[in-house]
């Protein structure tokens, strides 16, 4: 047996910046824990996709597969697609274990992180009054 390998899932995106993003949190993750297979995957619009990810882990022998979706909340993405795809993967590959973690969700360091780009595009704008500030996401 070996130990679980893990997917990122991300959104994907047709702005390179997204992937080359991704790309560079899961080569974080893999240093971080050099005992596990760390492997990017998206949605749409981008390459590889989990299956096409997953198929690859499992006819190199792994039968562990944990599928970490690095979204930011509970919305359609995490209640409906990342099931699927784990559904999808636990058919195609029944002798495989395919389990998913939990979303990403706002952790209180996620919140310094924006308080600090929010004030770095205000000094960039050089805004010295500000009557409201407007933080705007894409997606659901």
């Amino acid at each position: 047996m070996t130990a679980p390998a893990l997917v990122t899932l991300a959104h994907g995106s047709r702005d390179p910046r997204s992937a080359a993003t991704i790309a560079s949190l899961t080569e974080l993750v893999r240093c971080m824990r050099p005992d596990l297979r760390v492997e990017e995957s998206y949605l749409e619009l981008s390459e590889p996709s989990p299956l096409t990810v997953i198929d690859r882990l499992v006819a190199e022998g792994h039968d562990e597969v944990v599928v970490v979706p690095l979204l930011l909340t509970h919305a359609h993405h995490a209640s409906v697609d990342v099931p699927a795809v784990v559904e999808a993967a636990r058919r195609r590959h029944p002798h495989v274990r395919v389990l998913a973690t939990d979303v990403l969700g706002i952790h209180k360091s996620f919140l310094g992180v924006l308080d600090l780009r929010l004030r770095a595009a205000l000094r960039e704008a050089r805004a010295t009054e500000l009557d409201g500030l407007v933080l705007a996401a894409a997606g659901s």
